[in-house]
């Protein structure tokens, strides 16, 4: 229902609401008895997903900004990286793109920023085509996570913590959010190292990085337990791979796209704990303005280090287990909760590695918090406005959001903290951990039967 409702009518908040509780209830359900079948998974699944790509972008407009950048490579043969969208006044898609995109090049990686040429060439004139065409993307990368997902885990519930979960249909889906590509490559990276397919699993790292930049971090993750698990070589080998893949991608785009890239960096979202300092002086001040003033630029120069470092921290917490999931679902969690822009969609980039484990309390914590997000942006009205300022429509609200956002990361760091000291770092030796990973079998019970 909260697809065909107006996002700015509270009734929409409502339906979402109601639509992410019977998700996690039924989760709950279904972990104490697994009832349903795969078989109605998938059907459930795909009227879910045939609703999310029928309307129209319902959370964000990044479509639009996808569908400019495509244009102004394919139609006005630019560079996006080198010239704005409002460069282009006279495009019939320029009025569509938020205004905070218009004055800013292209922020995404090489790979995805030359996608959006083939799909706008592909899709044609027609608006609707062209916003169905992204929507399709982002449903095919979630399809193709589904049976990566099924034949992991042998569990139908695994199944449906992606395919029913409202923050995949309605934010990413219907959205048409890239995050999923990045969600699936580094699902599909992360089956490919327990297979000890470590070459094949860099290059599709290297692929995820030059989507969108902050994927280098979950590859970090990986690289350190292959090279705990499986040998330094293979880490060594991952890493490289990964990371020099990714480079080059961005440097055969050019200087801009490393520049554009980078500064993204200083774009502070009002969810960010890097909002709390001027958030706590706005509402103590009791001031009119309906604006936050700019992020001080200390804060800003060390907030991306310790956004990745609280990352890496909860990766390396997690690398004696027997499988990668949780290490590398800790880099793109943590990271999603402190880096300088957080939005609900970035939470992708973890959910698929976690749906194989989706009893752990990492799973519902990035499931909380993105939900806990959506909510906050809709309730508030928040968003994002240019040269560093932004408008806040509950600063209340907002305060308590942020207060929230800290305790997670702290409860988070805690955790993994009593965890380390009671089994040390976990690099171990260089060449091989004791326990090897490998594919769980199906669990008894587990409804992934067909029948």
């Amino acid at each position: 229902m909260a697809l065909w409702l107006d996002p700015r009518r509270r009734w929409h908040d409502a339906a979402l609401v109601v639509a992410l509780g019977s998700f996690a209830t039924l989760m709950g359900l279904e972990w104490r008895q697994p009832l349903i079948r795969l078989r109605t998974v998938l059907l459930v699944a795909a009227l879910l997903l045939g609703m999310a790509v029928a309307a129209p972008p319902r959370e964000s407009q990044d479509v639009w900004a996808y569908a400019m950048y495509g244009r102004i490579q394919a139609v006005h043969h630019a560079n996006p990286y080198e010239e704005e969208p409002s460069r282009f006044r006279s495009d019939p898609y320029l009025g569509r793109v938020f205004p905070a995109w218009r004055g800013r090049p292209a922020l995404y990686g090489p790979l995805f920023t030359g996608l959006t040429a083939v799909v706008v060439e592909t899709a044609g004139a027609s608006p609707t085509s062209v916003r169905l065409a992204f929507q399709l993307l982002a449903l095919f990368a979630l399809l193709g996570c589904l049976p990566l997902v099924a034949a992991r885990t042998g569990d139908a519930r695994a199944v449906m913590f992606l395919a029913w979960n409202p923050l995949i249909t309605v934010d990413v889906v219907n959205g048409a959010h890239n995050d999923m590509l990045v969600g699936l490559f580094i699902l599909a990276a992360l089956l490919l190292v327990e297979r000890r397919r470590h070459a094949l699993a860099g290059l599709i790292l290297a692929a995820a990085v030059t989507v969108k930049a902050p994927a280098l971090l979950p590859a970090g993750a990986l690289a350190l337990w292959a090279w705990r698990s499986h040998g330094w070589r293979r880490g060594a080998a991952l890493g490289l791979i990964a990371g020099g893949g990714g480079l080059l991608g961005y440097l055969a785009a050019g200087k801009a796209a490393l520049k554009s890239v980078s500064g993204a960096s200083h774009l502070v979202s009002p969810y960010s704990i890097w909002s709390l300092p001027r958030m706590l002086h706005l509402v103590s001040s009791g001031s009119p303005s309906q604006g936050l003033p700019p992020v001080n630029q200390l804060l800003l120069t060390i907030a991306v280090p310790c956004a990745v470092g609280i990352g890496l921290f909860l990766a390396v917490a997690q690398l004696r287990r027997p499988t990668p999931v949780l290490a590398v679902a800790g880099a793109a969690v943590g990271y999603a909760l402190a880096a300088t822009y957080v939005v609900p969609w970035y939470f992708t980039w973890a959910l698929p590695a976690l749906a194989l484990e989706w009893r752990r309390p990492m799973a519902w914590v990035a499931e909380i918090a993105a939900a806990t997000l959506l909510m906050a942006y809709l309730t508030t009205g928040s968003a994002f406005q240019p040269h560093g300022v932004v408008s806040l429509g509950d600063r209340q609200a907002t305060l308590v959001f942020l207060v929230w956002e800290c305790l997670a990361i702290l409860a988070l760091i805690v955790a993994s903290a009593r965890g380390l000291s009671g089994r040390g770092l976990g690099l171990g030796p260089l060449e091989r951990a004791p326990s090897e990973s490998a594919p769980m079998k199906p669990s008894a019970g587990s409804p992934i039967r067909p029948e």
